[in-house]
């Protein structure tokens, strides 16, 4: 047999990992193809069954298919063995206990997931599921609890009532030590307060805890911009070097990888962010193009702002007008790059 034979009856390995099972399971699921996605899912979590995304999906078609019971025990596995920090189970195990009719602990493990990630990627639907709750067993909320004094404190804020909304984030910290996203709140008040010390001082509390991403983030850029760049460089390190799953987790490190010029790192997470979720936020595309033009890949950002310039960030039109006016420079990109990210 010459050797062209041999070529042509060569046996071409064809791998099927756990992530293009999932894929295919994700599909299926868009489809209303139930069955079909759960055995996609199936073998996506047999293949890869330290990947906590994979038995998440599967726990949420679960609950779709009313196998709650199913749900829960992966969920629970989840969090006790594979990644306790994947925030987003609390919600499925409050949802499903809520279907079960079991609300005394659906309010229990909903007030949970507010307090671990009061701007989580599912806090909208657990606020309106802690209404559900509250309408059908009112005894169960009577009291407000932290989660109240969290939004009271951000809604001061916003409204620049600083002191007001400092007082509120503290009281909350004397009773709760480990709300971390109270600290990350509070830190950026001291920071445009000019209180930089007592900023640095939080947020290196939240990320010696490795707990909240957004506080690891402004911690980077607070370092840089007190010239400590070793410092700086470490939290990147830490940062450049996980996953994140949700959705502001990602927007964060992409940001700040835009920020501080890791361009490319800044691509791959927003890569990772579109891949996972949809784009419903301009500022995830005015980060992602300014990465990419300052990488040199300017017809790629224009196109990018382009499909976004309709998004809530006038700053993504504005590229895109310069751009196309051939007056926009990588200097102007890095100028509004920084203006943003201080804000």
């Amino acid at each position: 047999m010459g050797s062209k034979q041999k070529n042509e009856d060569a046996i071409i390995p064809f791998l099927q990992s756990g992530e293009y099972f999932f894929q295919r399971g994700v599909v299926a699921y868009q489809k209303n193809h139930l069955k079909r996605a759960v055995l996609f899912l199936e073998r996506a979590v047999e293949l890869e069954p330290s990947k906590g995304l994979f038995q998440c999906q599967l726990a949420a078609i679960y609950t779709d298919m009313e196998w709650f019971d199913r749900s829960n025990n992966i969920l629970d596995r989840v969090l006790k063995e594979v990644e306790p920090e994947r925030s987003e189970c609390y919600f499925f195990l409050a949802n499903n206990y809520a279907f079960q009719g079991n609300f005394e602990k659906a309010a229990e493990t909903a007030g949970y997931y507010m307090k671990i990630a009061p701007e989580g990627d599912f806090a909208e639907e657990t606020k309106e599921l802690l209404e559900m709750i509250k309408e059908n067993e009112p005894g169960l909320l009577e009291h407000p609890g932290d989660m109240t004094i969290y939004e009271q404190a951000v809604e001061q804020a916003d409204k620049g009532r600083v002191q007001e909304a400092r007082e509120l984030f503290e009281k909350l910290l004397k009773q709760e030590p480990d709300y971390w996203a109270a600290y990350h709140q509070l830190a950026k008040l001291h920071q445009h307060s000019g209180d930089t010390e007592q900023a640095v001082k939080l947020l290196e509390t939240v990320h010696q805890e490795g707990a909240y991403v957004p506080a690891s983030c402004q911690l980077a850029a607070l370092y840089e911009s007190k010239g400590e760049h070793e410092r700086s460089k470490e939290v990147m390190s830490v940062l450049t070097a996980i996953l994140p799953v949700d959705r502001e987790s990602l927007h964060w490190i992409s940001a700040v990888c835009t920020y501080l010029g890791y361009y490319e790192d800044a691509c791959r997470y927003a890569r990772l962010y579109h891949k996972r979720f949809v784009i419903e936020r301009g500022s995830v595309a005015f980060y992602h193009g300014a990465a990419l033009y300052l990488l040199g890949e300017t017809e790629q950002a224009a196109k990018w702002w382009k499909q976004n310039r309709q998004l809530d960030h006038p700053e993504v039109k504005e590229l895109y007008r310069e751009y196309e006016q051939n007056i926009l420079t990588g200097q102007r990109v890095r100028e509004m790059v920084q203006d943003d990210f201080q804000q």
